[in-house]
């Protein structure tokens, strides 16, 4: 038997014609049309029209998604479900509309001759992208029609799927070794056809073969009933859009009052402008009533003189804007109007009227027509003083030119000479000749006589009064003398100064001759010599005090030796005394005073004054001596170089003095200070001693380092240093009262705060005090210094504490009172008074009745039960009560009190509060009124409490859920909604709600019934007075129906997806089947009798046989779809899915690239509809690539900042993951990318698309909390953006974590048109350390940036602006510095943002919306590029 030509056969075309079409004549009704698609047809009737009938084969037929139009058997057009939909959609009348008007006309139709196989339609129906082909004869009349359904019925899916299972499994078996002996025989036809095998195990194996096809068989006929459940679903949705049109209908009734009741007036007329309807408005304002309105020419109310324009601008029509014309109503007078006209269209696309709005606009005109007049005035005004400013401005600039001239040669003179003048310190002065006038005269003169300028020119001889009077007379006569002379005059004077200070001075005075040698002024410089002077008097002093100090001086030798031969030059008569030997023997032998030099100390002193004698150096020793009794004294020894004019040593000096009692004064001292210091240095109390000009530290103990938080070594190298240490508010105050008691020689005892070097603050007092001596006079001073610290902190949390509750009390409008039981006095708060209407600070009454006057009579006696329950039963006092006001107005107030009792149980005194209650009164009251208004709500109001027991329960819950009122309040949340609620879901809003406040989400809840039901829940947290949370109010809406829908829709939308790859699958199937039929046949013939070629062809038949049930069984999950809740899901294994869905349907000229983060986070979403998303996108890319290109799909993660977020109005601060689907394809207009996402709109071919697919997208991701971004160029492609928020993401960073590269104040040029943006931009940069300037379009770009070039460092460049687009404005400012840094922006989303050309350069592009990384990392980049 030979084998055929292909393993699996298809059908033949002939049996897959449906030739029992439903047909309708033309002039039926759609609403006839869509009841005949829902029936289920009789198949006894062949093509007819709606009345003609022949014979035919019985059987029913299912409700069908079409019906095609015919009239005497031939094809007119057809009408499908979609169709019905869309006139649905746009709110047409389905039982007035006929057939011909709304049906599809240009069919796709195939001959029946035509016929070749099973491809050709399928290529057929691929290419015009159809679901329905209509099959005629060679006279064009009806034979039948082929659906996509019932091509995909006839291949047998189901079959193919069996035998390719069937072959995998025998193939696998047969690789297993047997001891069957080999016997070649047919065991079955099918097996004939694929091998040739003997063996007896073979027959067998086969059996069980065919027994699991029969089962997998079973399993797909179940799968074809299951699309057929759907099929009926759909007649179902098509019952409901009658449903539709008729709440549509209620609807326009709606919007007809609204027509009737609008201030405007609303007109409705025909293409030749007779009015067909009218409103009450526009009946008042053409004095018409309505009725007589309709059938009149609306131009008949138009003013002569614009009605000619009116007809010709409606001529023209294109879409007119507002305009005026006008109005002659019927009566009273024209008025003027405005206008706007709008041209109505009926369901074919045809111009069927006009509607118009009218509005009175007389008072608009007359103010505009006033502002106008008033305008034109003062434009007039402003004219005519322009032009006399003009002529004075020029008369004023010439004279200034002049002046200028004139001023600038002596201006450069006096320059030169003030400069010099000013810088001296010597006073210069110049005067007339009889010194009546002083022409100039510099500062030095104020420093140095300590008068003003000012007076000397006012008074020139008042000079002459500072001159000391016992050198007056003198000066004078020597400067008469030389004027008389004509020669320069030069004197030293003593002047005395305001402050009466003297300063010696030397005056030198000179006449200033003009060219004839006259003297025409005189002219004077002087200096201050007082230091000299001074220097010479104490010189002289010096050497005369010296003298009397040594010959005087007992207590010290004062000795002066020549440097070159040591002879003596002098000594004081204390060398007798202390040495006790004669001067003079000192004179004669110089060396003679070390022979009383202890021997013990001899050889050191000497070795010491040798070695000082020979480097020129100081020294200081301390020695013993012997005096000539025997006596022993010690001596303390100073000697130094002293130096002549040229530095040169030319004397030595020395002072010797007696220090034996001070040496034993010091070591009783010793012990007395260490006892002293044991006790101050093991104290916290600081105590310090210092000399009395404060500028030296005698004692101060460690406590100072602990209190001043400051080493004592500083203060003693700084003893001003402690004053750093003092609060800068503290200091001058301080500072200036010890300064105060020193002067008076008191002490002083004060409070201050130091600073400590870490910022410390502590509180210390300090008392000061002066330690005189023995005479009385001040010696040193003293200070004890305490850490106060702790104590200042208690007083200050006293007051704090303190005012927080007079606060409180404020806040919280309360009072505090304190009423004594036993002296019958009560004690109100400065807050208790308003409470009742009296002033604040009132005193309570001196009477309970008294008190009880101020409480409503009704709440009197209520008041005393409570009062005396209270003292009796010992329980805490409460009530709430009415307070009448002096004006006669009510204020609830709500009183508690404690009783307190003495040792014998008798009440003594009542503490308490009073506060005002009446707005949680008047809350309390809008509650309950408002929980009236709850039960009128369609919606299930309920509240809980944190224990999930019920506290309220509105009507509306008692319908939703079926339990009343009664029943659910009280009861456990889970027993009410069954405990087999998503305990989980439950778990998490209550997490959020008490986190954010609020949740909202969709949660499955059971009925009393036991109906699970879909509710969208809101949660909002509810608080008490004191602002706890107390319960959580939940609001259900049932969106059971609206679910079912969605899901019925997106099945919809799977199954038309399917459709679309019907092609595609089957040219996949046939590459598969290709190799395992030719393989097979291998098998049979050609290598029937060669094993070893027999495993490589197996392998090849097993490989084709997994493919192809892969591919089939992702057809089927795809068109199944899952049910289910939200999980985590990964998206790069749906990515994948679709890639290789995707790679098996699509055309071979369109390249597939992916591009998935390694690290991709998770999402939370339903994966069905993500799946639905994906397969969208990845279908309208290959339809807009049908020549072929490149299709990439990548996934990243993403963190949005605050600066993105402000850009992008739709997303939010936190984590995403954004999936791109990017095409090469056709692209965009940006007309067709603004209505993209429109349902129903579409660009493809009539009967290819429903126009819902981005719609779909869109409406999924959103109810994800995601949002859709696209981009596209025409000819360029177009790129979808996705963005969902991740889950379990890690901790946002805060601004100061993102790495982030700050600026060095580079001045940065941002221009945008959208203000914004250039706000968002210009504070990410100045918050990172750049200079901004901002412009709104690219004339003010060009503008500033020739006023700063040389300043801006880059220019963030928008390259889509009115006026002057970014691409004009580069090409200027590139002409003006070819070196002009700039980074363009666009909005496109593709970085071919700029022209081709040379003439635009940009160094680097970033794309909106971006985030503050994005604009700080490129414009670090280009900063540095250009460094």
């Amino acid at each position: 038997m030979q084998l055929n030509d292909q393993l699996i056969a298809l059908p033949n075309l002939h049996q897959v014609i449906d030739r029992y079409p439903l047909t309708i004549s033309p002039d039926s009704q759609v609403l006839d049309a869509l009841i005949l698609m829902n029936q289920e047809q009789n198949n006894d009737l062949e093509i007819v029209n709606a009345s003609e009938s022949l014979p035919g084969s019985k059987g029913k037929q299912k409700a069908s998604s079409y019906v095609l139009v015919v009239e005497e058997r031939q094809l007119l057009g057809i009408l499908t479900l979609r169709d019905v939909l869309k006139l649905t959609v746009l709110g047409m009348n389905l039982s007035k509309t006929r057939i011909a008007e709304v049906m599809t006309q240009q069919l796709i139709t195939l001959e029946e001759s035509a016929f070749q196989d099973i491809s050709t339609v399928l290529s057929i129906l691929q290419h015009h992208r159809i679901d329905h082909l209509p099959i005629v004869d060679d006279g064009e009349k009806l034979v039948g029609i082929v659906t996509e359904s019932s091509l995909l019925q006839g291949l047998n899916v189901v079959k193919i799927v069996g035998i390719l299972d069937s072959i995998q499994q025998y193939l696998q078996e047969s690789q297993k070794p047997t001891t069957t002996p080999a016997k070649c025989q047919y065991a079955n036809q099918q097996t004939k056809e694929v091998y040739c095998e003997n063996d007896y195990f073979l027959h067998k194996l086969v059996v069980e073969q065919v027994a699991k096809e029969i089962k997998i068989n079973e399993e797909l006929h179940q799968t074809i009933e299951e699309l057929k459940i759907v099929e009926e679903e759909i007649r179902q949705q098509n019952e409901r859009l009658v449903i539709v049109y008729e709440i549509a209908e209620l609807e326009r009734r709606r919007y007809q009052n609204l027509f009737e009741f609008t201030p405007y007036g609303y007109l409705v007329t025909d293409k030749l402008g007779i009015i067909q309807e009218a409103n009450h408005a526009a009946s008042t304002l053409l004095s018409v009533h309505q009725k007589y309105l309709v059938g009149k020419p609306i131009t008949v109310f138009i003013a002569d003189e614009a009605r000619h324009t009116l007809i010709s601008d409606l001529a023209d029509f294109q879409q007119l804007p507002e305009w005026e014309v006008c109005i002659q109503p019927r009566q009273g007078t024209p008025f003027p109007a405005g206008v706007r006209v709008a041209a109505m269209y009926d369901p074919q696309g045809q111009q069927s009227g006009w509607s118009w709005l009218l509005s009175n606009i007389s008072e608009r005109k007359q103010a505009k027509e006033s502002l106008s007049r008033a305008t034109q005035e003062l434009e007039e005004r402003v004219v005519k003083r322009t032009k006399e400013l003009v002529v004075v401005n020029q008369t004023l600039q010439q004279e200034i030119k002049e002046r200028h001239q004139t001023e600038a040669a002596l201006r450069k003179s006096e320059d030169i000479f003030r400069q010099f003048a000013e810088n001296i310190e010597a006073y210069i002065w110049i005067c007339s000749q009889d010194c009546s006038n002083i022409f100039y005269i510099n500062q030095a003169y104020e420093k140095i006589w300590g008068r003003s300028c000012q007076s000397l020119r006012e008074n020139p001889q008042s000079w002459i009064e500072a001159i000391h009077p016992e050198d007056l007379d003198h000066m004078m006569l020597e400067l008469e003398e030389q004027a008389q002379k004509g020669g320069n005059a030069s004197v030293e004077h003593r002047i005395i100064r305001p402050d009466g200070s003297i300063r010696w001075l030397l005056s030198r005075r000179f006449p200033i001759k003009n060219e004839q040698g006259q003297i025409q002024y005189f002219g004077g410089i002087g200096e201050d010599i007082t230091e000299r002077k001074q220097t010479e008097a104490a010189l002289r002093k010096s050497e005369e005090i010296f003298r009397q100090f040594g010959e005087n001086i007992q207590a010290q030798i004062i000795w002066i030796k020549s440097y070159k031969n040591g002879e003596t030059v002098y000594v004081n008569p204390a060398y007798e005394k202390i040495w006790g030997r004669s001067c003079q023997s000192l004179w004669e032998n110089p060396q003679s005073w070390t022979e009383s030099i202890h021997p013990e100390d001899r050889d050191r002193i000497l070795a010491e004054t040798r070695r000082n004698l020979q480097n020129g150096e100081l020294s200081t020793l301390e020695y013993r001596l012997v005096q000539s009794d025997g006596a022993i004294r010690w001596i303390f020894a100073r000697c130094f170089p002293i130096l002549n004019e040229q530095g040169q040593i030319q004397y030595f000096g020395g002072i010797a003095e007696d220090i034996t009692e001070r040496q034993l004064a010091e070591a009783a001292l010793k012990k007395s200070e260490e006892k002293f210091r044991h006790f101050t240095e093991n104290t916290d109390t600081v105590i310090w001693m210092a000399s009395k000009d404060g500028k030296e530290t005698l004692y101060i103990n460690p406590a100072y380092e602990k209190i001043w938080g400051r080493s004592c070594q500083s203060l003693r190298e700084n003893p001003q240093s402690w004053m750093e240490g003092i609060h800068p508010e503290d200091r001058d105050y301080i500072l200036g009262k010890i300064e105060e008691r020193h002067q008076k020689g008191e002490g002083a005892s004060l409070e201050y705060r130091v600073v400590q070097p870490n910022g410390a603050i502590r509180w210390i007092w300090s008392r000061c005090f002066p330690i005189k001596n023995e005479q009385g006079e001040l010696d040193y001073y003293g200070s004890i210094t305490e850490d106060i610290t702790e104590r200042k902190l208690a007083e200050v949390f006293r007051r704090e504490s303190e005012a927080r509750l007079t606060l409180a009390l404020e806040a919280a409008n309360m009072g505090i009172w304190d009423w004594n039981l036993t002296t019958n006095n009560c004690i109100w708060s400065d807050h208790i008074g308003p409470l009742y209407g009296l002033p604040k600070g009132s005193l309570c009454p001196s009477s309970l009745q008294g008190f009880l006057n101020l409480v409503h009579p009704e709440d009197t006696e209520p008041f005393t039960q409570a009062l005396n329950r209270a003292i009796e039963e010992k329980i805490e006092f409460g009530i709430e009560y009415r307070a009448v006001w002096p004006d006669d107005s009510l204020h609830w107030l709500g009183t508690r009190g404690k009783v307190y009792y003495d040792e014998q149980g008798q009440p003594i005194r009542i503490i308490g509060t009073t506060r005002d209650i009446s707005d949680r009164k008047e809350k309390e009251q809008k509650i309950y009124e408002q929980a009236a208004l709850l039960d009128i709500a369609t919606d299930a109001i309920f509240v809980r409490d944190f224990q999930t027991e019920i506290l309220f329960w509105n009507q509306g819950a008692e319908r939703m859920y079926g339990w009343t009122k009664h029943e659910a309040v009280g009861r456990n949340l889970q027993d009410i909604f069954c405990p087999n609620t998503s305990i989980q879901h439950e778990a998490t809003a209550l997490k959020t709600v008490v986190k954010l406040g609020t949740w909202q989400g969709e949660l499955r809840k059971q009925t009393k019934s036991g109906q699970e039901i879909i509710v969208e829940s809101r949660w909002t947290l509810m608080f008490d007075a004191d602002g706890q949370p107390k319960s959580i109010l939940i609001v259900d809406t049932d969106i059971t129906e609206k679910k079912q829908l969605e899901e019925q829709f997106l099945r919809t939308q799977r199954l038309e997806s399917i459709g679309t790859l019907a092609g595609g699958i089957a040219h996949d199937l046939n590459n598969i089947l290709t190799p395992i039929s030719v393989a097979a046949q291998l098998l049979k013939g050609r290598f029937a009798k060669d094993p070893a070629r027999h495993p490589h062809l197996l392998t090849i038949i097993e490989n084709n046989a997994v493919r192809g049930a892969a591919l089939v069984k992702q057809v089927l999950s795809f068109a199944r779809g899952l049910k289910g809740e939200r999980t985590i899901v990964q998206i790069k294994h749906l990515i994948a899915e679709i890639i290789q869905i995707a790679k098996h349907t699509f055309s071979k000229s369109i390249e597939f690239n992916t591009q998935i983060s390694e690290d991709l986070w998770t999402v939370s979403g339903d994966t069905t509809q993500l799946h639905q998303v994906l397969m969208n996108l990845v279908i309208n890319a290959r339809d807009a690539m049908p020549a072929g290109g490149l299709l990439t799909i990548s996934a990243e993660n993403m963190f949005i900042d605050e600066a993105y977020s402000r850009l992008n109005f739709e997303s939010k601060v936190g984590h995403y993951i954004v999936i791109t689907v990017k095409d090469t394809g056709m692209g965009m207009s940006p007309e067709i990318l603004d209505r993209i996402f429109d349902p129903f709109f579409t660009t493809k071919e009539i009967g290819t698309g429903t126009g819902l697919g981005l719609s779909t997208v869109l409406g999924i991701i959103k109810s994800h909390n995601g949002f859709v971004t696209v981009s596209s160029q025409v000819n360029k492609g177009s790129t979808f953006k996705i963005f969902l928020p991740s889950v379990e993401s890690p901790q946002l960073p805060s601004l100061e974590q993102l790495e982030i590269e700050s600026g060095q104040g580079e001045l940065i040029l941002i221009v945008d048109d959208e203000p914004q943006i250039c706000d968002v931009t210009k504070i990410i940069l100045e918050n990172n350390n750049y200079q901004t300037l901002t412009a709104s379009n690219g004339i003010e770009a060009i503008a500033l940036y020739a006023q700063h070039k040389q300043q801006i460092s880059v220019v963030l460049m928008d390259m889509m602006m009115p006026e002057m687009d970014g691409a004009t404005a580069i090409r200027t400012m590139q002409k003006m510095n070819p070196d002009v840094q700039v980074i363009a922006c666009s909005g496109l989303g593709t970085i071919e943002v700029l022209p081709e050309s040379a003439e635009t350069k940009a160094q680097a592009v970033l794309l909106k919306p971006y985030t503050a990384n994005d604009l700080l990392r490129n414009l670090s980049q280009v900063i540095r590029n250009r460094e």
